[in-house]
């Protein structure tokens, strides 16, 4: 198996081409990502052609379970296809779980992606239960009862604003992201307003756990903010592994990061 290992903003994914339709892919994805005993990443990015778009992406986070979008890991996957030659394009369409996402590239003087803008698509709510829902409250352990956004951008958030991130936030967004109120967990965001163009956000990714970034989890976050009008359409979301910048159109959520390259790898066996 050839890999290659890549992140933006510290929100890190081991990509393949690979086809691994005779093994365990949710087994495979948890003994990748192990940090300790593997390679180590957020979640295990499969590549392969599509009928209706120029490739597909299948992700798997940390803890095997499969998720229907990723906003880093389809950016990431934007410029691997292009800097490794299999795409010529600057204007691209992925297929996902959750519908064809298009993606921008730009390029540098030596031709390689060094930032891809993808449209998320227009949020909807979240179904819970019977219900669709814009807003919600939790009673948390840490914080007593505070309000959520919650906003569902190929997979589902929960936003929270807050006037510090310090203390127990990261637990605060644990506990949010695991109550039995969302049937399959959620990914939370937590975020503090600077100002009309500016946010600070911390993240616990259902499925993958506390991570640096999420570029989705920004495109919510921004979404939300800018709806509860706090913000402009163009705002900056600063998380712990790097920024984001995301702008509110009519037409769709627009996530721009900037992916990076770790490494390239090859695997002889997983399950020794």
């Amino acid at each position: 198996m050839i890999f290659t290992k890549m992140n933006c903003a510290g929100n890190d994914y081991i990509l393949t081409n690979c086809k691994l339709s005779s093994l365990n892919i949710s087994e495979v994805a948890i003994k990748l990502s192990n940090r300790h005993y593997s390679i180590g990443g957020d979640g295990l990015v499969l590549i392969d052609s599509d009928a209706n778009s120029d490739f597909s992406m299948r992700i798997f986070n940390a803890d095997g379970s499969e998720a229907n979008m990723c906003g880093t890991a389809i950016c990431c996957l934007a410029k691997l296809v292009y800097d490794s030659g299999q795409t010529t394009k600057n204007q691209i369409c992925i297929s996902t779980k959750s519908g064809i996402k298009r993606l921008s590239l730009i390029t540098n003087t030596e031709n390689k992606v060094v930032s891809v803008s993808v449209n998320l698509g227009i949020p909807a709510l979240i179904k819970m239960g019977s219900n669709t829902r814009q807003f919600y409250h939790v009673n948390t352990s840490h914080m007593g009862r505070i309000p959520l956004k919650l906003i569902n951008i190929g997979n589902s958030h929960a936003v929270a604003f807050l006037d510090c991130l310090g203390g127990d936030a990261l637990m605060l967004a644990q506990e949010i992201s695991n109550m039995d109120c969302f049937e399959d967990g959620i990914n939370t965001e937590l975020a503090v307003v600077d100002n009309e163009s500016h946010i600070d956000a911390i993240v616990y990714e259902r499925g993958s756990g506390h991570t640096l970034a999420c570029g989705t989890g920004a495109a919510a976050i921004a979404y939300a903010a800018y709806t509860s009008g706090m913000t402009n359409s163009q705002v900056k979301i600063s998380m712990q592994g790097g920024e984001f910048l995301v702008v509110c159109t009519e037409t769709g959520i627009i996530l721009r990061c900037e992916p990076k390259l770790n490494f390239l790898g090859e695997i002889k066996s997983i399950f020794d």
